[in-house]
């Protein structure tokens, strides 16, 4: 059976087109783990199904699969998400090095401070390394703006105290690399969110073969077996979903939570 999947063509749909017209409540991005977990149980109970109806056999098993397989290349195609995955552990690798770089300002800044009176913190280094420990790629771009036009200002100075005069430069690039990275996860995620827009049928039509598998589900488990009863009811699997640590291998998620952020004592 197939399940044809149509191009985009409008990236910039907005996502609350998808929700209103999706037959299911909650993340979209939910619907993938739920419907494989309902898998995992239908193939382990089938007997059970198959002597309750005969439209569940080995086929109906096989169908669902199919769908299955669909729409985890609608929702995570393998090719996007490893662009994603290495784009981020390039950008993580970027904030590590900065780090690097602002250990080095911190030095050049205290020695000026002597001559000049000026404060390290008036540079902003600290918010810089607040979103740098956070990920927050937008705050470390404008914590970067803020640095390097202060680094400029007083160029001068901080270059009697050892500052290479290609620093700000080396930071500007830094901080566009960063940028075009950033931008370029936007467009794909842009592009990808209008792809499943124009698809959700496709979604609604795994939502409804899990919904007909959870009817049968509950009336064979409802007195027997809670455990299994559970299986199959979409509010319990959705909360275990939400309850389960995001695969570290799947490049939908950042590879480190926070990163080490050190810095020169103020002492």
């Amino acid at each position: 059976m197939n399940f044809p999947v149509v191009s985009n063509t409008n990236p910039k749909l907005k996502m609350t087109m998808l929700k209103n017209n999706r037959l299911f409540a909650g993340k979209q991005e939910e619907l993938l783990p739920v419907s494989k977990f309902t898998l995992y149980s239908l193939k382990r109970d089938i007997a059970d199904f198959a002597a309750f109806s005969t439209a569940f056999n080995e086929e109906y098993v096989t169908q669902t699969e199919a769908l299955i397989n669909t729409v985890e290349n609608l929702l995570e195609p393998k090719a996007e998400t490893l662009i994603l995955k290495m784009m981020t552990q390039t950008m993580e690798q970027q904030v590590i090095m900065l780090n690097q770089w602002l250990l080095r300002v911190d030095g050049y800044l205290k020695l000026m401070k002597r001559t000049t009176g000026v404060k390290p913190s008036a540079f902003g280094i600290s918010s810089l390394r607040r979103s740098m420990g956070r990920l927050d790629y937008e705050g470390i771009m404008r914590g970067l703006k803020v640095l390097i036009s202060n680094l400029q200002n007083h160029q001068e100075a901080l270059e009697s105290k050892g500052m290479p005069a290609t620093l700000p430069q080396t930071l500007q690039e830094l901080h566009n690399s960063i940028a075009e990275n950033r931008q370029k996860q936007f467009e794909i995620k842009s592009n990808r969110a209008g792809i499943v827009q124009n698809n959700v049928k496709t979604l609604n039509a795994l939502y409804q073969r899990l919904s007909d598998i959870y009817i049968v589900g509950k009336v064979l488990y409802r007195n027997t077996d809670p455990a299994k009863y559970l299986d199959y009811t979409f509010t319990a699997l959705r909360r275990k979903v939400r309850n389960t640590p995001a695969n570290p291998d799947s490049g939908t998620t950042l590879t480190g939570a926070t990163v080490q952020i050190n810095s020169i004592s103020q002492n």
